[in-house]
């Protein structure tokens, strides 16, 4: 039997590039949550090779973004009142200690890169692109953080931010975020460039909950899925939300 082949810097390159594409396709829910996806379909969508294509799926299964089904191939990873919870909750609690850590010790060179943050959520194009505009908006959050010098925080409220995305992609099938996020950020900007740092935490959670909320009532209002009292546990907690 021969060895498997060891994989070179283009094979590398090539799932890293595969598994990117694939990864803001199920974040900006092209690849809807319970989709189910096949690999021979997966390859003539992006013209894939099957090496570099299960290399990117294996990551993305690592991920959590997508399961494996026996004979059946793959499913993306619904999105349930669960992930809603969870995510904006946890979040009610890292984003806003790191924006206050962040309002207190910003220094000259972390506000350039803010202020170049922002000024990619002002473009025209970024407006009119929900993709876009979601991208520009984490990396704003994360130009604050990053503020804080506290590299193991910024990676933590990272992957919060890319789960926060797909979950805020669903919400724009039913209601302008743009114009939400964007009122959001100006009020949170205020706080961190006058260095308040409990005003800007403050600010930070009452977000998360404003935009829990809206979601939610967003997701649950909608003709393809079922009310359910936010507050229930079990297995009511974890509704898929799926788009028609």
């Amino acid at each position: 039997m021969s060895a498997a082949r060891k994989q070179t810097p283009s094979d590398l390159l090539r799932s890293a590039a595969a598994f990117e594409q694939l990864k803001i396709d199920i974040v900006a829910c092209v690849l809807k949550p319970g989709e189910q996806i096949t690999e021979r379909a997966l390859q003539e969508r992006y013209r894939l090779g099957k090496a570099t294509l299960r290399a990117a799926l294996a990551r993305l299964s690592q991920d959590g973004l997508i399961s494996s089904e026996p004979r059946r191939g793959y499913r993306v990873t619904p999105v349930t009142l669960r992930d809603v919870n969870e995510v904006f909750d946890t979040r009610a609690i890292v984003e806003p200690a790191a924006m206050k850590a962040a309002a207190s010790v910003m220094t000259d060179h972390a506000f350039e890169s803010l202020e170049r943050a922002i000024r990619e959520t002002k473009k025209p194009e970024t407006l009119k692109s929900p993709t876009a505009f979601l991208a520009a908006s984490k990396e704003l959050r994360l130009a604050i953080a990053r503020g804080t010098g506290n590299f193991r925080l910024v990676k933590v409220f990272a992957q919060l931010l890319d789960e926060s995305e797909r979950i805020l992609h669903l919400g724009y099938r039913h209601v302008n975020l743009t114009r939400v996020l964007s009122k959001q950020h100006e009020s949170l900007l205020d706080a961190v460039r006058g260095g308040n740092g409990d005003v800007a935490a403050a600010i930070s959670a009452q977000h998360n909950r404003e935009t829990k909320l809206l979601i939610v009532d967003a997701l649950v209002s909608s003709s393809s899925v079922m009310a359910i009292n936010l507050h229930e546990p079990s297995e009511q907690s974890t509704r898929s939300f799926r788009v028609p």
